[in-house]
């Protein structure tokens, strides 16, 4: 069985699973464990790209075919690819996260298009582009053109026929110098800096702590010595941890000190590290990447949505659906009226009072069964999937004739 994503061959035998690389020679687990990319960015981030991902993930993208006057949904492996499953180890819902997550990680997203004899595409296939350099450049031969990826895991460059594979880029001005292009996104640039800086303040908070009162030990004399002080940083250390030994140990919130011990109480805690600090660069992050903390936790109102997802959401649709039109269908088929088109809920941000109200008022643009899906969530009915007629949308030339009889 082959693995499109990382080109490696499984195959299954009575001792158990080998693994071969994309040249047939047999690799140990470990080997091909390494294969995979591990996340090196805040949780922050990370929690930013899945929110985002998961709100391209809900929409519902399909094979149509328009003609003067209505458009149908065609049955086709391709439909079935968009729709249902893409290819054997993605869900429809998987294959649409990891184009929105992986774009907005890496800049990148790239799926090889898997075609039947006549052409036509029947598997999508993703491969994870962190392990590549994308862009290196291109090589023409007649009508076909070739993109060089370079392959970091393995050094070596590989040459991609262009027309089989789907590839979005974040920054369309990559195509001019791949990936060296991204030093000149400044919102790239400033998120990294402000990830990094996130990612140090994090690391620094696991081992910080607070001070909520000072412990004197000795007397100071007159030559500004302290007598009976501790001589070096490896008694202060022990005192310290015997001092707080002790405070845990209090009954009734009593402390006893020792003879020349002296004990300051700050009004104030003085802290390492600040949560200010670390609230105002995930605020940074929010904003440079175009969503807010309700976004995130699921509070943001139905304007907030809005404005979310036709500021965010909207561009990742349209490098996809450009990009899949070009290269699902010849220009012939484009011509005909093929095209891949993209449906949401249209009830998604809306509270349910007031989406009861606005699918009352537009009753013939949708069906009972289709409200009672998308509002309700409930399941269909006999009788529900006609429109309702609105006599206040009359034809304008039916009701002149009306007027005149």
């Amino acid at each position: 069985m082959k693995i499109p994503f990382l080109n490696y061959d499984l195959r299954i035998s009575k001792r158990g699973v080998n693994v071969l690389d994309e040249d047939g020679q047999l690799i140990g687990l470990a080997d091909w464990m390494n294969g995979f990319s591990y996340t090196r960015t805040t949780p922050i981030m990370e929690q930013i790209y899945s929110t985002i991902a998961n709100e391209f993930a809900k929409l519902d993208f399909r094979h149509v075919l328009f003609d003067k006057k209505t458009y149908t949904v065609q049955k086709t492996n391709l439909n079935y690819a968009l729709s249902i499953r893409p290819n054997p180890l993605q869900s429809a819902h998987d294959f649409k996260y990891t184009i929105a997550y992986q774009l907005l990680k890496y800049g990148n997203f790239v799926a090889y298009i898997v075609r039947d004899e006549k052409g036509h595409p029947v598997e999508l296939n993703p491969i994870d582009v962190a392990d590549y350099e994308m862009g290196c450049g291109y090589k023409t031969d007649e009508d076909t053109i070739w993109i060089k990826f370079k392959n970091k895991r393995k050094n070596k460059i590989e040459l991609i026929e262009y027309s089989n594979i789907i590839h979005l880029r974040l920054n369309p001005n990559d195509i001019f110098r791949g990936d060296k292009c991204s030093s000149l996104n400044n919102s790239k640039v400033i998120i990294d800096i402000m990830d990094a800086s996130l990612n140090s303040l994090l690391r620094e908070l696991k081992d910080s702590g607070s001070v909520r009162g000072i412990v004197t030990l000795g007397n100071s004399t007159a030559g500004g010595g302290f007598s009976g002080a501790l001589s070096n940083n490896t008694n202060k250390t022990a005192k310290q941890a015997e001092i707080i030994s002790r405070i845990k140990s209090t009954k009734g919130g009593i402390l006893v000190l020792d003879q020349g011990e002296s004990w300051t109480s700050l009004s104030t805690p003085f802290k390492t590290i600040s949560t200010n600090e670390i609230n105002e660069y995930i605020d940074y992050l929010y904003a440079f990447s175009g969503i807010n903390s309700k976004i995130i936790d699921g509070t943001a109102g139905y304007e907030e949505m809005e404005v979310f997802f036709n500021k965010i959401i909207v561009p990742i649709i349209e490098r996809f659906i450009s990009e899949g039109q070009y290269k699902f269908f010849d220009r012939k088929a484009i011509e005909t009226g093929h095209r891949v088109e993209y449906y949401r809920n249209p009830f998604e941000y809306i509270p349910i009072d007031k989406a009861v109200n606005i699918a009352y008022k537009g009753a013939m643009d949708t069906t009972t069964n289709e409200r009672r899906r998308m509002i309700y969530k409930m399941p269909p009915i006999d009788g529900g999937d006609e429109l309702m007629s609105n006599k206040n949308f009359e034809r304008l030339k039916e009701k002149n004739k009306d007027d005149k009889d």
